[in-house]
């Protein structure tokens, strides 16, 4: 099963002949701010120790990430990724089956896939403008069954409170199932705490967080995410992976981004607050546009018809712009948009775009 993403910038380059450095990637969902200059002067300084093989214990990431989620560090898994981390997870669980919320990641199925897991699919009806729909709660799920929950949700952009999830998570968990929470860009939520599904104790034994650093310290290039788990699924994934999966570089990105990165989080989620303010004012007021209601660093949007979509795409195309059409999600089509947030002049760049095609076109009326 191929999975389908964004942030192929390279193939994209060359398709359209555009300098890679000069490429503006509205596709994936990184922090348009980063990576600070603390985060580089750790990898800069970090770069002799390529000599060497990485620490496969993560010691002083992992210490970093208990002083930092006040979890223990025998609960913390580290991982070349969030999907590396979730493959560990679903190969140390072994479920036969895997249930997912859809529209989702692509990554989800493709790992169930490779775990051997059938994958089952459940519908949630996400509208433009309203709020994040009821959880659906899969009636057959059963003990050593998995059931990923991405929050905030891609590609809606929208998110579920605690409030809102745990009354389905208490249910598949009472069955004997786990649930794994996909909470790779709960970083950018002004609301993160009232959202997340992490506990600082260890109550949950069928609860998985999966978080990544790759999103808001925009380094996917490296590649660093982590799950907090039970010990004993914790303990099953260290005793069976590749050992040096986390580079040196990535490790020491991680470490000083957790220590010294409160300010840099806050500053992004402040700038972040103003853009979306800018999104809602231009595609959410326009009449040919329906916005599902963003609260992350990226949002969905829905136009008249997927050739009115595909113009879009392919003028900003020719113009150096990369976007994301979303016809490989399922119950979505070609008609639907996902757009990551970048600076402002970005953003206001790619709206006067979308706004004149809109106006001119026939097919977006």
């Amino acid at each position: 099963m191929t999975a389908v993403h964004g942030g192929r910038i390279f193939q994209f380059a060359r398709e359209f002949a555009h300098d890679v450095n000069s490429v503006r990637d509205f596709s994936a969902n990184i922090n348009p701010f980063g990576p600070p200059p603390f985060v580089v002067r750790a990898i800069e300084a970090a770069l002799p120790l390529v000599r060497h093989y990485p620490d496969p214990s993560h010691e002083a990431v992992k210490e970093a990430l208990s002083d930092r989620l006040s979890v223990p560090r025998d609960r913390i898994v580290c991982g070349n990724g969030a999907v590396e981390v979730m493959e560990l997870v679903l190969r140390a669980i072994a479920p036969q089956r895997v249930y997912i919320l859809e529209p989702a990641f692509s990554e989800y199925a493709a790992l169930a896939a490779r775990c051997g897991a059938t994958v089952q699919r459940l519908s949630a009806a996400f509208e433009p403008g309203s709020q994040a729909p009821p959880i659906p709660v899969p009636d057959g799920a059963a003990a050593g069954d998995v059931v990923i929950v991405n929050n905030p949700h891609n590609p809606t952009g929208t998110r579920w409170t605690a409030q809102q999830w745990q009354g389905a998570a208490a249910l598949w968990e009472a069955r004997g199932a786990y649930t794994l929470f996909d909470e790779s860009l709960i970083d950018f939520l002004d609301d993160a705490p009232q959202c997340t599904a992490l506990q600082t104790e260890d109550r949950a034994e069928r609860r998985i967080v999966v978080r990544s650093l790759t999103k808001m310290y925009a380094i996917p290039g490296l590649r660093f995410g982590y799950a907090v788990a039970p010990r004993a699924i914790a303990a099953r994934i260290e005793s069976n992976r590749d050992p040096w999966s986390v580079n040196v570089l990535a490790q020491a990105a991680a470490t000083v981004a957790l220590v010294e990165g409160f300010g840099f989080e806050r500053g992004t989620r402040e700038r972040m607050r103003e853009e979306r303010t800018f999104v809602r004012g231009s595609w959410g007021a326009h009449r040919a546009v329906w916005l599902h209601e963003p609260h992350a660093n990226f949002f969905l949007a829905r136009f008249a018809s997927p050739s009115c979509a595909a113009c879009i795409v392919q003028e900003a195309a020719a113009q150096g712009a990369m976007l994301r059409e979303c016809s490989s999600f399922a119950g979505l089509d070609g008609a639907h948009l996902r757009v990551a947030i970048r600076q402002h002049a970005d953003n206001a760049w790619l709206w006067d775009l979308v706004a004149g095609l809109l106006d001119a076109r026939a097919e977006c009326r």
